[in-house]
């Protein structure tokens, strides 16, 4: 964007109020803020903006922390908002830095029971790429340990005071899970990426992962892989492997599609990591993605980014992007959610999510396994009916009864 052309658009704004809290949404998506995002902030500061809305929507975009970085020098900014955006960002901080210790210390303490643990998302991913933590909006840590380590690293955690935790179940699903032992407990292990584990002061949650995704997912990412590609780092001054910029934004991308892109966050994350880590070679990894069968998935994280929030692509790159037009089918139905709720996201019906879903994978056999794992029995099958072992045949045939019931009820 050329200064005439942020001129262009600062004029614009003056006649869409709506449209100004938008932009300024989009405009303090990073840690740093260029000149033309500064230019675009000013524009929309002197627009009569609804303070309440903005600040409730940065809040469920998760990007409070950034939105008042971005404008809290700023004399147009009303005193009130500030004050607000500063206790909320204040309190985010305050948590990260909790977050990011106990990551430290957890990785130390798996360490010396000669387990390797590579944190991703939460603190980690804040330090690796708004260089500060405080600047993302963290809720809990996300621990990746080898398959091989995954029970062990369990028992320990649960040995140091962690109790299980099943955050999507029912409570009856709940003490179901809990009360699992020998070999059905061990098939459930087997069966799920990760783990959740709650801490022995309730203040924050582990979640314990063998895999990235789970084996129904398109993007299909060895740990062994992850881990022998991992970087060095450093978290709460203590130094750690972190995930490579190339597999992060594969995790992001991932991350991204399974939520079906709900926050404003998710795109955000892809956006500084492609600014933090220019040496991304991005045509190659889409080609390995592509031919692993997860190129969609990684391209609309991109096109998401760089049409939202001005991401670097290569020219060529970005044209390919918006001449897709299976992209811009997907691109339309996650801007429509994103914002539909007053600046924030929407919800996304059952329906909606499978048909999303399904549209991220481009081949049939994908869109089939898509399907599929929606209807393997699930938990919530096996405490809704109670079979013996003999009978357990007809779960496969009373799963898609409750799954068409969730789909009517919602």
């Amino acid at each position: 964007m050329t200064n005439r052309d942020a001129s262009r658009a600062d004029a614009s704004l003056a006649h869409d109020a709506g449209r100004a809290e938008r932009a300024l949404l989009l405009a303090c998506c990073r840690g740093r803020l260029r000149p033309k995002d500064q230019q675009v902030v000013a524009a929309c500061l002197a627009q009569q903006l609804n303070w309440p809305r903005l600040v409730r929507a940065s809040c469920r975009q998760r990007i409070a922390p950034l939105l008042f970085n971005a404008i809290r020098r700023e004399p147009a900014a009303p005193a009130a908002a500030l004050d607000q955006l500063k206790t909320i960002s204040q309190r985010i901080g305050w948590h990260a830095l909790f977050l990011a210790a106990q990551c430290a210390n957890l990785v130390q303490a798996l360490a010396g029971e000669k387990i390797v643990a590579v944190p991703f998302k939460g603190p980690a991913l804040a330090q690796q790429l708004y260089g500060q933590v405080s600047l993302r909006t963290t809720s809990d840590l996300d621990l990746l340990v080898r398959p091989a380590d995954f029970r062990a690293a369990r028992r320990f955690l649960i040995k140091q005071g962690f109790t299980p935790l099943f955050p999507t179940s029912t409570p009856l699903e709940s003490r179901y899970l809990a009360g699992l032992t020998g070999a059905d407990e061990e098939a459930y292990l087997q069966s799920v990426n990760e783990y959740h584990l709650l801490s022995p002061d309730q203040r924050f949650d582990i979640d314990l992962h063998q895999r990235i995704t789970a084996s129904d997912f398109p993007l299909a990412l060895e740990t062994d892989d992850l881990l022998a590609r991992a970087a060095p780092g450093k978290l709460a001054g203590v130094a750690m492997l972190t995930l490579s910029p190339e597999d992060t934004l594969l995790v992001l991308c991932a991350n991204g599609g399974k939520d079906c892109w709900n926050q404003l966050l998710r795109i955000a994350d892809i956006a500084e990591l492609l600014v933090r880590f220019p040496q991304i070679k991005l045509v190659n990894l889409l080609d390995d993605a592509q031919r692993a069968g997860f190129g969609r998935l990684v391209r609309i994280g991109l096109l998401l980014a760089a049409d939202l929030l001005d991401a670097p692509l290569p020219p060529e790159l970005l044209r390919r992007l918006r001449a897709d037009s299976g992209l811009k089918q997907i691109r339309a139905t996650v801007l429509e959610h994103l914002f539909s709720d007053a600046l924030a996201p929407g919800v996304f019906s059952r329906v909606q999510q499978l048909q999303l879903h399904v549209q991220l994978r481009e081949t049939w056999r994908e869109k089939w396994r898509c399907c599929r794992g929606n209807l393997r029995p699930s938990v919530g099958d096996f405490t809704a009916m109670p079979l013996p072992d003999s009978l357990g045949f007809l779960y496969r045939l009373l799963r898609p009864v409750r799954v068409a019931g969730k789909i009517a009820s919602s």
